[in-house]
């Protein structure tokens, strides 16, 4: 019986949407998450033995963000965290070339990997010998390069711009893509979610880079200024990178926020004081990332209705009799008198529920990001292990 519902689904009428079929769709999705666990268990290992690796691999499988991605949404966010955080253990481990290849790989897999870069500019300050970090780019390069090498056979450079310029320059020309961010308050306010509006005459967009380059070099320097965490600062610095690519720059989408997550994660078990503002950071990332299914009229959806105003009253110039099309008012009129009324009543019950995210996501972060420059000291790492032991000649064991 049950395999039979399986195979058929529960509404046999739904081929499509069986749960093998779902199953089947998001199953490499939470084999990557399988893998950011096991990633996270390794690093937590390389600090602390006994519960704590353990508790990072089952935070990992069971807070409801990933599922989401991967389960509910069948997104592949965890096939670029997968190769990022097994990276960050390659550079704890001083294997420089197994890094650059996974980050290569995580390159190939997608392009928001080079979100990670300024975290090896970092390995730089912490670890030596400089010269063999200092290979690791061009060898991420060079995996990234074979492995487009089918489609420049047939395209050229085309997936280069598409997939690198077009996602991260070009497309999205929005200051956020439903992102409870710093830009989501100047979208609340403003309502224009165009980038290349200007501040002071800066575009918004440049605001943001500028914005997350000052948030890094900032903290940056304060983290490494930690030496009593030793290797730990990298993980910090990791956390605290992620974190600041989601609050601060423009043409963020919701599921970005997954990014931070396994960094935190790996801190929390290392310095439980972090785990009420992460869970509360947790339950912020539900909501973000489930918001294109409960926020049906969202702040950046009047430019929408403006563009689709001005297609229909195009459309309609060529379809309809001159004599006709005459007595059409102009869209600004249709715009003012009847569609911005009924957009602002439809507005109106979302817009607490979204001054309520934002400015819980903002300050929740805030927390994080003070908490993560005040963690305490953390001990060398033979420290944290349990003592080998040692057999002795008489058969005992030191």
């Amino acid at each position: 019986m049950f395999k039979q519902r399986f195979w058929s689904g529960w509404d046999p009428t739904c081929a499509s949407n069986t749960p093998a079929a779902r199953l089947i769709f998001s199953f490499l999705s939470i084999l990557g998450d399988c893998f950011v666990g096991w990633g996270c268990y390794a690093i937590v290992k390389h600090f602390r033995s006994g519960a704590a690796p353990l508790a990072a691999l089952g935070a990992v499988m069971l807070v409801p963000p990933f599922w989401i991605d991967s389960v509910h949404w069948g997104q592949t966010d965890s096939w670029v965290l997968a190769p990022m955080v097994w990276m960050v253990w390659a550079i704890l481990r001083r294997r420089w070339i197994g890094a650059g290849i996974l980050w290569g790989i995580a390159l190939g897999l997608k392009p928001q990997a080079i979100l990670i870069g300024p975290l090896w500019l970092f390995a730089l300050l912490l670890f030596r010998p400089r010269k063999r970090i200092l290979l690791m780019a061009p060898i991420a390069g060079l995996i990234l390069l074979l492995g487009s090498i089918p489609f420049m056979l047939h395209s050229g450079m085309k997936w280069f711009e598409c997939s690198y310029y077009g996602n991260l320059v070009v497309k999205h020309n929005l200051t956020t893509l439903k992102a409870f961010n710093i830009w989501y308050v100047d979208l609340l306010l403003s309502g224009n979610p165009d980038v290349s509006q200007t501040w002071w005459g800066l575009s918004k967009d440049l605001w943001g880079k500028v914005f997350l380059a000052v948030a890094l070099a900032v903290g940056g320097g304060l983290i490494w200024r930690r030496r009593n965490l030793g290797e730990v600062r990298l993980i910090t610095f990791a956390a605290w990178l992620m974190l600041a690519v989601v609050i601060f720059p423009t043409r963020v989408h919701e599921r970005y926020i997954l990014l931070p997550l396994p960094f935190l994660i790996i801190l929390g078990c290392l310095f439980s004081r972090l785990w009420i503002p992460l869970a509360g950071f947790i339950l912020a990332a539900c909501f973000q990332m489930t918001s294109l299914e409960w926020l049906r009229v969202p702040a950046d959806a009047w430019p929408e209705v403006v563009k689709i105003v001005n297609w229909k009253y195009d459309d309609l110039r060529t379809m309809l009799p001159p004599e006709e099309f005459a007595h059409l008012p102009p869209p600004e009129v249709q715009l003012s008198q009847n569609d911005r009324p009924k957009f602002l009543a439809d507005r109106k019950p979302y817009i607490p529920l979204e001054w309520t995210l934002t400015i819980s996501e903002l300050f929740i972060a805030a927390i994080l990001f003070t908490m993560i420059l005040r963690l305490p000291h953390f001990p060398p790492l033979q420290e944290n292990r349990r003592p080998v032991e040692i057999p002795t000649p008489t058969g005992k064991r030191s």
